[in-house]
This record gives C-alpha cells, sequence and structure tokens, in this order.
C-alpha cells in the first residue's frame, strides 16, 4: 500500500521527512567544514560556555547567538542560551530559545521543563502545565516535572476559584 505523497511516509511507514531533515543538517554541517564555519561555531560555544561558568551573562549571551548565527541547528547553543537569557530575567527570549531547541530535538524531557519555568516566569500557567506533562511523557516519573505540575494545578485552580469569588460578588453587588 503507498502512502500519499502528502504525509511524509513510505509504503513500509518510514518518515522521509525525518530522514530529509537529517540529510540537509548533515549539508549544512559539511558547507560549514568547507567555508571554515565549524572552527568558528565551537569556539564561539566553548567562548560562551566559559563566560557562563565564569558567570558573565551578558558575554555569554552575545558568543552563544553568534554560534547560532554561524549555525542555526546547534541544539546545544540554543539551550544554553535559553539558560543564560532565564538568569539575565529575559524570560520572552530565554522562551524562544528553548522553543527553537525542542524544535531541534523534542524528545529532552529537561528542555520542556526548563521551557514550563519560563513559562511559570511569564505566568503563562497553561503553557507550563503542558510543558511539564511533555516532559513527564517522555520522562515518567519526572520529580521536578510533577512537582511544577502539581503548582500549576493549584495555581489555576486559586486562579478560577478567586474568578469565582470576584463573578459571585459582583452579582450580589448588581442586585442591591
Amino acid at each position: 500500500m503507498m502512502v500519499g505523497a502528502t504525509s511524509g511516509f513510505d509504503s513500509l511507514g518510514v518518515d522521509r521527512n525525518h530522514f530529509m531533515d537529517r540529510y540537509e543538517q548533515k549539508k549544512k554541517t559539511a558547507a560549514a567544514k568547507k567555508n571554515g564555519t565549524v572552527g568558528v561555531t565551537m569556539q564561539a560555544f566553548h567562548a560562551g560556555t566559559a563566560h557562563q561558568q565564569a558567570g558573565r551573562l551578558q558575554d555569554a549571551e552575545r558568543e552563544y547567538r553568534a554560534a547560532i548565527d554561524a549555525r542555526d541547528d546547534f541544539f546545544e547553543a540554543h539551550v544554553n542560551l535559553g539558560v543564560v537569557l532565564q538568569g539575565l530575567a529575559k524570560a520572552e527570549e530565554a522562551g524562544k530559545a528553548f522553543s527553537r531547541a525542542i524544535d531541534l530535538n523534542p524528545e529532552i524531557a529537561e528542555i520542556h521543563y526548563a521551557l514550563a519555568t519560563v513559562y511559570q516566569d511569564l505566568n503563562r500557567t497553561e503553557d507550563a502545565q503542558a510543558c511539564f506533562g511533555r516532559a513527564m511523557d517522555i520522562k515518567p516519573g519526572y520529580a521536578e516535572a510533577l512537582n511544577g505540575l502539581a503548582i500549576c494545578r493549584e495555581t489555576l485552580a486559586e486562579e478560577w476559584n478567586g474568578t469565582t469569588r470576584d463573578t459571585i460578588r459582583s452579582r450580589r453587588d448588581r442586585s442591591r
């Protein structure tokens, strides 16, 4: 049985899109090696790591961004950039970095957890809850994610209870 060309799966159930994505990544890496950007990318990444370990987060941010500019599919640079940006209280940007890392490798629970903590910082409780849940789907028994999920549910319950109380008060006040 032949599955339609738009699905990306062949008759054996192999995801052609996955293999094409991997092929494209290898082509980009080969091209980067050919024009010398791999060395520059790794230098920037290692400099970013050194700055991050020394607590120079703004310098680390600059170096990780340089590594990503040279090679956008550099998973580790996106992750480290997210951590640095979170440390600099740049939650929106950290969320973008973690989201890109998830695009590149969606099966690492810790990155979903990190994105969930960013969403908590941004008071996006429902998004945080979804990310904690995804982290637990990938890594059952992930205690930190379970704790984060419990906090989200408690927060949502408190918000719901507060909204309900406000609605009751408002209706009572209008009826007077």
